[in-house]
């Protein structure tokens, strides 16, 4: 008897809805409205990144990912990646890996790039007879889940490298996702590739064209990765890299002295002209070498594991007192760098960070490891350094619970220390709730924001179908409930007041129109004070903080419960409940409530549980739950209660089993489920 009369109100006046909306035939609209408990939304897209603990992977010293032995001249090590040190057996494009040659025998150079790719003409690390050398490497990995490291030099060389991240395969297409490439030569002064064949002069800058070169797309590009080297100069200075077309940053990627051979990871903004400059700040002559390995889509950063290109900016400088005392750091101590809220990283939902690390002035020698805050303390450095040794290293570091970044002094010297930032990574965010309406879905994370992602999801300012959560406007934070209903979401905010958004041709959205929202709208004298909200299909209902309820929306057949078949476009109170309801599911045609006492109440249209299939406009009481019910569900054409026992029992429709009672046929009162 229900599903006649339901069907008749869904004929009315829903255009929108058939242009909208297919529903299979004989199916409810309305969703489990009660949030519920939810676990990590993982959401992390293709070029995606995920951060890890630092983990070694290779030590050719101790016989760890590879022979206890030095790398002969011109040979290759061929290392497992793939289902190591937090790296998934699958579905990975690139790896970030901090490569550290020591001991080398004989000058020369380092490449590295995916197993079963052809040896690219380009370099990562460069090093001298007995130096030691880190820098940061985005590495492509091969078929096999491996990664080559050839030495090219004429001597044998020790390597360590050390896992601290990983992107997703797949074609990156949203903003923020990481593109891998095989590396690729994009300038070199001393041949003429990308700039004319002549060293950068004194104070000069070369504009280099990034956007479709090396496989970097011709547009939709926000950064890129690049290994930049700095050889022959003549003269100390820096080197600054940055989107062409922007102010010169003070913050340099690689610092230099006469006659040295400097190499640097840089994850570069891109200019409007898709151009990278780079700026010479020396009073010498300079050669420029740079090689991408990768690429970033423009747009704002938006999901889990994307990235954010900021301008560089300095967060730390132990000289000068910036982000720490203005003092050297001790040996064996530690800085714990605020990140989070500043120079452009936002201030929660942030997994890691680009920071551009400088020792300077270290009085002995020793290491720099740098980690999320709260974290122990990893056996893999960063940077090393003798006495007196300027070193500079690219660190993706992971950003602690509290937004803080540890710097650690491994030495037995006092070390200043340099950090600036140029990005960020979106973290995984955690729901503390999640509601599923009819044809999308509402989370609350932690941090109290509210993103939605389905159909229509009409909560991002625009009209848009999304396949991944998108924020809500307005409601970044601050928030401790959501509830999804057909074409519209409401939610409750810490302060207590309901803001509600999507259709509102019947008024569900309680702003006192039916004109409909694509941004959260404040309900009408709930601007506080209420602890609950559910939203059904075509009305709406919250508890306050007084235990009365309050509906709103469509109401041809008294789902409203203020004792009339009247519309309302603001909140009515639910007549007969009185004070001390704990909670309210609005359903189809029908809510229901469970009172302080334990007892259930429903009203509307259908099986209210009342003995037999009935309209009332004023709650009516659940025959046999007139206490001990904690929790009510209340869905399209049955509902279901939980006791304080723990037992489940439900009543009204059953054509498809959905009482649980191993039979099909409906029940006007409740029957206990049988969950084993």
């Amino acid at each position: 008897m229900r599903r006649f009369l339901a069907l008749t109100v869904w004929a009315m006046g829903l255009a929108w809805v058939l242009t909208s909306v297919v529903l299979p035939p004989g199916s409810a609209s309305a969703a489990l409205p009660a949030a519920v408990p939810a676990g990590s939304m993982a959401v992390t897209p293709p070029g995606g990144y995920i951060s890890l603990a630092p983990s070694r992977l290779l030590d050719t010293g101790s016989g760890v990912g590879a022979d206890q032995a030095a790398v002969a001249a011109y040979g290759t090590i061929h290392l497992q990646v793939s289902g190591r040190g937090g790296v998934p057996a699958s579905g990975v494009s690139a790896v970030v890996l901090n490569v550290t040659v020591t001991a080398p025998t004989k000058a020369g150079f380092l490449s590295v790039y995916g197993e079963g790719d052809a040896l690219p003409g380009t370099s990562n690390l460069n090093f001298v007879v007995a130096q030691t050398v880190p820098n940061l490497i985005i590495t492509a990995v091969g078929t096999d889940g491996k990664v080559a490291l050839h030495n090219s030099s004429g001597g044998t060389v020790q390597l360590v490298a050390d896992v601290s991240g990983y992107y997703r395969s797949g074609a990156p297409t949203v903003a923020g996702t990481f593109g891998s490439l095989s590396p690729s030569r994009l300038l070199d002064t001393r041949t003429g590739v990308g700039a004319a064949k002549i060293a950068v002069a004194a104070g000069g800058t070369v504009h280099l064209q990034v956007n479709g070169s090396g496989g970097v797309p011709a547009s939709g590009v926000s950064a890129v990765a690049l290994n930049v080297t700095v050889t022959e100069p003549t003269k100390a200075g820096i080197m600054s890299v940055y989107g062409d077309g922007d102010a010169l940053p003070g913050t340099p990627n690689l610092n230099f002295v006469a006659a040295q051979t400097v190499p640097n990871l840089v994850i570069a903004a891109v200019g409007i002209d898709g151009k990278v400059a780079f700026h010479n700040g020396s009073g010498g002559t300079v050669q420029l070498v740079a090689d991408v390995s990768g690429y970033f889509r423009s747009g704002a950063a938006t999901v889990a594991g994307a990235f954010g290109s900021l301008s560089p900016s300095r967060l730390l400088d132990t000289r000068t007192g910036v982000g720490a005392a203005k003092i050297a750091v001790a040996a064996g101590g530690t800085v714990h760098l605020q990140v989070n809220g500043s120079g452009g990283v936002p201030a929660s939902g942030v997994s890691a960070v680009v920071l551009n690390v400088t020792v300077k002035a270290p009085t002995k020698a020793g290491s720099m490891s740098v980690y999320g805050d709260g974290d122990a303390v990893p056996g893999t450095p960063n940077l090393n350094f003798v006495a007196a040794q300027m070193v500079q290293n690219l660190v993706i570091a992971p950003v602690g619970a509290n937004g803080n970044v540890d710097l650690y002094n491994n030495s037995g010297g006092t070390v200043q220390l340099v950090a600036d930032v140029s990005g960020y990574y979106l973290a995984t965010i955690s729901a503390a709730t999640v509601s599923a309406g009819n044809s999308h879905s509402c989370a609350v994370s932690t941090a109290g924001g509210v993103k939605c992602w389905g159909l229509s999801t009409l909560s991002d300012g625009s009209t848009t179908n999304s396949a991944v959560p998108v924020d809500v406007v307005g409601l970044g934070s601050g928030v401790k409930a959501v509830s999804a209903g057909l074409g519209y979401t409401c939610a409750v905010t810490l302060a207590g007041a309901v803001k509600c958004w999507g259709d509102n041709t019947y008024g569900q959205l309680g702003n006192g129109t039916t004109t409909s929202s694509a941004v959260p709208v404040g309900v009408v004298g709930l601007g506080s004070g209420v602890v609950a909200v559910s939203a059904g299909e075509f009305h709406s209902c919250a508890v306050t903080l007084a235990g009365a309820v309050k509906c709103w929306g469509f109401n041809a057949v008294g789902e409203l419960g203020d004792g009339t078949t009247a519309q309302s476009v603001a909140p009515v109170g639910v007549v007969g409940l009185g004070s001390g309801v704990v909670a309210v599911s609005a359903s189809r045609s029908d809510s229901c409530a469970v009172t302080s006492l334990g007892a259930v109440k429903c009203w509307g249209y259908g099986d209210l549980g009342a003995g037999a299939s009935t309209q009332s406009a004023v709650p009516v009481g659940v025959v046999g739950l007139g206490s001990g019910a904690v929790a009510v569900s209340a869905g399209g054409h049955h509902s279901c209660v939980r006791t304080s026992a723990g037992a489940v029992r439900c009543w009204g429709d059953n054509a498809q089993g959905e009482l649980g009672v191993g039979a099909t046929s409906e029940s006007s009162v409740p029957v206990v489920v049988a969950l084993g």
